[in-house]
């Protein structure tokens, strides 16, 4: 598999490279034992084990150069029920972006202890 990239991809490709590759040491590839060809290469990815195993931790980089592969990467496009605004999880069923997770989570505790102090007939 081949994808095709842009030179601000490919910088981008680079820094991740070296941030996140398990086989990436000293400019070389330890699988290879030669030097890294993807950091050779400007307007393609070819490393399988790059776009298996590093791409998807960069999520936007991987919805850029796999835009088709949404259902299968696990990375989907949701809108928050709170505040209505786009993100994306790697949840099927993820209903909340990060910033409303929490506040959900307090109402709904808030709610449940209401209710539960509700049906308490102590005194």
């Amino acid at each position: 598999m081949q994808i095709r990239t842009n030179i601000k991809q490919a910088n981008k490709i680079k820094e991740l490279i070296k941030k996140e590759c398990a086989n990436y040491m000293n400019g070389n590839c330890i699988l290879l034992d030669t030097n890294c060809p993807q950091m050779n290469c400007i307007y393609s990815v070819l490393c399988k084990y790059f776009i298996n195993s590093v791409l998807p931790s960069d999520k936007e980089l991987y919805k850029e150069l796999l835009p088709d592969a949404e259902e299968t990467s696990g990375l989907y496009n949701k809108v928050c029920k709170y505040c209505n605004k786009q993100f994306t999880s790697d949840k099927k069923n993820e209903q909340y972006c990060d910033k409303c997770k929490d506040k959900v989570k307090k109402e709904k505790a808030r709610l449940r202890k209401q209710k539960q102090r509700g049906k308490c007939h102590a005194f």
